[in-house]
């Protein structure tokens, strides 16, 4: 995702890490459905967004906290 696509579509870039450099994504599966409480939590919904909209992220969140889904909310704001 960080290279140009082959019919050069510009790269997209993690809103996550433009938001939060260098901290690791919060889980966003199965917080709530695990079938073993010692099984890990799965980080595995991403945001992407092109260079120009890189500029305009003011935030980025997961909501952990409500169990309406296996997977959790990932929340962008953009200004």
């Amino acid at each position: 995702m960080l290279a140009p696509f082959a019919d050069g579509t510009p790269p997209l870039c993690d809103a996550w890490q433009v938001a939060h450099p260098g901290a690791p994504h919060p889980a966003t599966f199965c917080i709530y459905q695990k079938t073993d409480p010692r099984d890990p939590e799965l980080h595995c919904d991403f945001v992407f967004v092109s260079d120009e909209l890189r500029r305009s992220i003011l935030d980025i969140r997961v909501d952990q906290q409500t169990q309406a889904s296996d997977h959790q909310p990932v929340i962008v704001t953009f200004g």
